[in-house]
Parts: structure tokens; sequence; C-alpha cells
């Protein structure tokens, strides 16, 4: 076993506590060709054995998700088991021979920044909502009664699911308009635009 490798740094092209909006630029930056790119992570302020008890957000589902603890894979390299994901949060990588584990689809949050965990709840519900809807501007056309009763249902809970998060915060209605235009990268205005 490599135990060595906990105290290897984390790489990522994310810097913790990200915006939406930050993470997206950078994305489609890295994006092509991406693996040329890798090379170019800046190490985060942690090291692999430190991962237990972090948060991490992906970029592209918004989908939360908490590191539990570090096993080791066939290979001997360390990995973080990871809460309500399918996914890893990271790949070990070889850059100049040198392995380094790389995170790049997730930013680290604080679970306690209420206004950023929210912006990207908004970025999840804003994702969701654009998919339902198309799924909904397709009706008799493309797609089936069924296939719009499902999009309907999902679409609904979207929305239902914003809301309680925001309750459950306990913020009032011009702190989620604000927080919303912010994650939206609108000016501030009343109302919730989809």
């Amino acid at each position: 076993m490599k135990t060595e490798l906990l105290e290897s740094p984390v790489f990522s092209p994310f810097r913790f506590g990200m915006a939406p909006a930050e993470t997206q630029v950078i994305n489609r930056e890295k994006a092509a060709p991406p693996l040329e790119h890798r090379d170019s992570y800046l190490p985060l302020p942690l090291t692999i054995e430190r991962l237990p008890e972090t948060t991490w957000v992906n970029i592209h589902t918004a989908g939360f998700t908490t590191v539990q603890t570090i096993n080791f894979d066939r290979a001997g390299h360390p990995g973080p088991d990871v809460l309500n994901s399918g996914f890893s949060i990271g790949l070990w990588w070889s850059v100049a021979s040198e392995p380094r584990f790389m995170v790049e689809n997730w930013v680290q949050l604080d679970p306690a920044d209420i206004a950023l965990c929210y912006q990207w709840k908004l970025y999840g519900l804003d994702r969701r909502v654009k998919q339902y809807r198309s799924f909904l501007s397709c009706k008799g056309s493309k797609t089936s009664g069924m296939n719009y009763d499902y999009a309907l249902k999902h679409y609904q809970e979207a929305l239902e699911e914003i809301i309680t998060y925001a309750g459950q915060q306990g913020l009032t209605k011009a702190e989620i308009y604000r927080l919303q235009a912010q994650a939206q990268g609108k000016p501030v205005q009343m109302g919730i635009e989809f």
C-alpha cells in the first residue's frame, strides 16, 4: 500500500468555494482538449488524508456529496468514498511521471456558507427546469403523454425543492430574490425567472 500518497495534495482547476458562473467559465476553457490542461491544475489547500467530512458540489448537476472515508484501490492508491453519489470526486493521473490526485468536476464548499450553497441549488434547479421545459414544449410532437407527465411532475418537484431549501435556511423573500439574481448573473430584481 502506498500510504505515503495520503499526504499528496489534491489538484483541481477550481478553487475552494467557487460560484457556479465562475466554474462554467473555467470548465469551457479546460474542455478542449481536456487532457492537455491537467498539468496546469493548482493544488488545493488540503491533502487526500484530509478529504473525509469535506463537502463537494458537481459543476454539471449541482449535486452535493460528502467524502466519508479514504480507501485504497487495487493499485494501492488512496481515494475518497463519497455519500449520495455514484461517482468518485477525483482520479489519479500521472503528470511528468508524478502521480497526482485530480478533482475535475467538483468544487469544495463550506456547507455553512448558505448563500453559496443556495447559488448552487439554484444553478441545479435552473438546469433541471430547462430540461423539463424542453420536454414540456414538445408535447404532442415528439414525446408521449407519459414523458410529458414525467417532465411536468419533476418540473414541479424541482420548484418545490428550491422553495423548501430556502425555507429551511430561514431566508426571507428579499434574500431569495437577491441570491437568485446573483446566481444568474443578473441585476437584483424582484421575481423568479426560469
